[in-house]
C-alpha cells in the first residue's frame, strides 16, 4: 500500500506542475491517473484510522487513540489535499480555470 502511494506522490509531483502550466485535457491516461489517485487517498484516510501505530516501543490498537493520533497529525493535511479534488470533480467547472485539485496538492 505505501509503495503504491509512494508511486502515486511521484505521479503528483511531475503531472500537477505539468497540468497547472499547460492545462491539460483530462482524458484517457491523465482522467485515469486523477481518479485513481483521487479514490487511493480518500481510502488512505479511511485506512488511517484503521492502522495501529508505536508509541514509545508499544503498538497501539486502541481505535479511540488511533483516531485521536490521526485527527492530531494526518487528518487536516489529508483534508487539505483530498476536498479540493472532489471539489473539483463534483462542482461544475466553469472551463476557464484548471480547477482546484492541483492548487490543494502543492
Amino acid at each position: 500500500w505505501d509503495m503504491f502511494g509512494l508511486v502515486l506522490i511521484i505521479w503528483d509531483v511531475f503531472f500537477i506542475p505539468i497540468n497547472i502550466c499547460f492545462e491539460i485535457d483530462e482524458e484517457g491516461v491523465i482522467l485515469f491517473m486523477s481518479w485513481l489517485t483521487l479514490i487511493f487517498w480518500t481510502c488512505d484516510m479511511v485506512f488511517s484510522v484503521n492502522v495501529g501505530y508505536f508509541e514509545q516501543g508499544q503498538l497501539i490498537m486502541d481505535r479511540k487513540k488511533i483516531l485521536k493520533q490521526y485527527l492530531k497529525r494526518w487528518f487536516f493535511v489529508d483534508m487539505f489535499v483530498v476536498v479540493p479534488d472532489w471539489l473539483e470533480k463534483v462542482l461544475p467547472s466553469d472551463g476557464e480555470s484548471s480547477g482546484l485539485g492541483g492548487l490543494g496538492r502543492i
